[in-house]
């Protein structure tokens, strides 16, 4: 699978304001729904996955959230792309109590469970790059948020 592809204009929000992770997870939902690329058993099941497997993220200049949920309830694979314009606190991967203040949301649909890992380390491997890091924070478009992506996504290939 080539990641790179799963990153899409149509699927990216900068500066998103949400009161909480549930208006968070409803809208995008929705969004998702609309564009006939989740189930409607997508929802439900991303907030149970959120609550039983947290997806917070602290890096060193940056903190991410990457919801998932299993594959059945996806029809086509994307990577939804969304800066928050004000934190929305998650709980940190691997704990059940730390949290984060996630600055930027990536939804995964992956299709193939497989593909879910290796998507997963592709991402904790482009946000431990200070130069992406970098240049994300320094980018005010989609379309220069997406390129940067697939650009990285590329480069981990090679």
């Amino acid at each position: 699978m080539d990641y790179a592809d799963l990153f899409r204009e149509d699927l990216a929000q900068l500066d998103a304001a949400f009161r909480d992770k549930k208006e968070l997870f409803g809208t995008i939902y929705r969004e998702l729904l609309d564009k006939k690329l989740v189930k409607d058993t997508f929802l439900k099941a991303v907030e149970n996955r959120e609550e039983d497997y947290p997806t917070g993220l602290q890096f060193e200049n940056l903190s991410i959230a990457i919801p998932h949920t299993d594959v059945k309830h996806i029809e086509d694979p994307f990577v939804y792309v969304c800066t928050l314009e004000k934190t929305i606190p998650f709980i940190q991967m691997g704990t059940s109590d730390t949290l984060v203040e996630a600055e930027v949301i990536l939804v995964l649909g992956i299709k193939e469970p497989k593909e879910q890992v290796g998507m997963l380390s592709r991402l904790m491997e482009i946000f431990s790059n200070k130069e992406f890091i970098k240049a994300f924070k320094n980018t005010d478009s989609e379309s220069e948020i997406l390129a940067l992506f697939k650009k990285e996504m590329e480069r981990t290939v090679e």
